[in-house]
């Protein structure tokens, strides 16, 4: 299949065929000036923190709602439902013969893996000591929340970690419209919305670079992602939000610049739901 423009993907948006723009992101690299720093950083990772960012790349669907979880009830409480959770799921999955045990050792094992990444991603880190100007994300929310997330001058706190990416185009646009068909049957009209964040020139970003990890069936490597994880408690201020087009469906540019320190701490804060 011929790769096709960035420009004719936003103007087909949300009808990219089956598989997005991952074919166009495919054939993409980190940038070249960062690629020293990219090997720098995960050089100075920890055994654990790998393993974490790893296991995140699979499974950060449920590491985020675990994260929540934990803020709303506690630690202990976000355990055991994870177990439950997880114990209930295999149970369902599995035939009779397969003994409770093996199916509650099963289920242990995946919640202890969920809390020590989630421990991991908690930690306070300033890492990057080149960072990247800017880092992407694509999304879709609802239509009728877009200006009320990204009111131009609106200051966004993810309190929970996010995916972004050092791609400034195919990915994002293709996880805009992951999101846009995932969400269709749950809201009245989504939205897709094509992210960018200048980041604080003045400070270490507190990012971590995921787009290493490896896969052992090349089918589900996902470097092409080039995937930055955003820790918790990371803010913005919005400086734009411009809709693209609504031929298809509605597709927004969003740009904004990172907030540090006690430049934000006098201003309203809008805090961000929705996916990892």
């Amino acid at each position: 299949m011929a790769l096709r423009p960035f420009s004719t993907l936003t103007n087909l948006f949300p009808n990219l065929g089956p598989s997005g723009a991952s074919a166009e992101a495919k054939v993409l690299g980190a940038p070249p000036y960062l690629a020293t720093a990219l090997v720098a950083e995960v050089a100075g990772y920890s055994p654990e923190l790998k393993n974490a960012i790893s296991f995140w790349t699979e499974n950060n669907g449920k590491i985020v709602p675990f994260m929540s979880d934990e803020d709303r009830r506690g630690a202990l409480d976000a355990f055991c439902t994870e177990f439950k959770t997880r114990r209930d799921y295999y149970k369902a999955q599995t035939n009779l013969t397969t003994s409770t045990a093996s199916l509650e050792a099963i289920a242990l094992r995946f919640a202890k893996k969920v809390k020590l990444s989630s421990d991991q991603l908690r930690q306070p880190r300033h890492s990057f000591s080149t960072p990247p100007a800017h880092i992407y994300r694509g999304e879709a929310i609802e239509l009728r929340s877009v200006h009320a997330t990204y009111r131009v001058g609106q200051i966004v706190t993810w309190d929970l970690p996010k995916s972004c990416t050092l791609n400034d185009n195919f990915v994002p646009l293709h996880f805009a419209w992951k999101q846009y068909h995932q969400n269709f049957r749950k809201v009245s009209m989504p939205a897709g919305i094509l992210l960018e964040i200048e980041l604080d020139p003045t400070k270490a970003a507190s990012l971590l670079w995921a787009g290493w990890v490896t896969a052992p069936n090349p089918l589900y490597d996902m470097r092409w992602q080039q995937e930055i994880i955003v820790l918790p408690q990371f803010r913005f201020e919005v400086l734009s939000c411009m809709i693209v087009h609504t031929a298809g469906g509605p597709l927004y540019e969003v740009k904004a610049r990172e907030i540090y320190g006690k430049r934000w701490s006098a201003i309203r804060t809008y805090v961000s739901p929705g996916l990892p």
